[in-house]
């Protein structure tokens, strides 16, 4: 309000966040999940929500403001790209699966479940070898990349090389961009490399049991084991636009 500066959230995983903050921030304990979040977004003026993330579906999502007059013109745009506003261009079914998600997404035992199976696997590639981020969060575990292949600099992609060798030894889709992510230091203001480049082992809602977990933590100790034979990748089609998305490598060997 001092500034005039309108915030929005960024909502998606509004519930996982609201759980950490009951299990870890003194004074929050005996408040429920909804309490949190709705004290949550009253610090801002309106969010938007991927809802296939915390409400657990599987297409869909919503913009949600405070502001009659900006969502008018977001219901204008809808109208124009999407949809009439009542539908947003979603059948009933998936507005119905979103209604159901958005309740059933903040349940507790469920995200008790839902982040104790990724802080299982986080627990399991930790034993295996690999240094993970933590503690563990709600989407998925983070793998530090350079860790795990010292010997490959950045322009042999040791991240292409971690995702390759998951999916070659165990056909296990690994994330991780091709390039170091760059930060902004708060002090300085000037642009450096952030401390480590990681991959992400994404956790889907409701669809892997203990025992896929088991076989991911059993692939991760072989992969670690010959990652120093690793010789990298190089890159051999890269579009100008969402470049990382459409990339197309070979290995250094090939």
């Amino acid at each position: 309000d001092k500034h005039g500066v309108p915030v929005f959230f960024d909502a998606c995983r509004v519930a996982e966040n609201a759980y950490f903050i009951q299990q870890r921030e003194p004074g929050y304990a005996d408040k429920s999940i909804q309490e949190i979040i709705r004290e949550t977004l009253s610090y801002g003026d309106g969010c938007w929500m991927s809802a296939k993330k915390d409400a657990i579906v599987n297409i869909g999502g919503f913009i949600a403001t405070n502001d009659e007059t900006l969502a008018r013109r977001c219901q204008e745009r809808l109208v124009m790209y999407e949809g009439f506003y009542t539908y947003g261009g979603l059948a009933g079914r998936d507005l119905e699966a979103i209604a159901v998600g958005l309740e059933e997404g903040t349940d507790e035992d469920y995200l008790a479940h839902r982040t104790g199976q990724v802080e299982y696997l986080a627990d399991l590639l930790k034993r295996a070898g690999a240094v993970v981020s933590l503690p563990a969060g709600g989407s998925g575990v983070f793998v530090d990349v350079q860790a795990m292949y010292p010997h490959l600099p950045a322009e042999k992609l040791p991240g292409i090389a971690m995702c390759a060798d998951f999916y070659l030894e165990g056909g296990i889709r690994v994330g991780a961009l091709p390039f170091p992510q760059q930060t902004i230091d708060v002090k300085t203001g000037d642009i450096v490399d952030k401390v480590f480049q990681f991959a992400r082992f994404a956790v889907p809602r409701r669809v892997y049991t203990k025992a896929h977990m088991d076989y991911v933590g059993a692939i991760a100790a072989r992969v670690v084991e010959r990652a120093a034979s690793a010789k990298g990748y190089r890159i051999v089609e890269y579009p100008d636009i969402l470049g990382h998305y459409f990339a197309k490598y070979e290995p250094l060997d090939s």
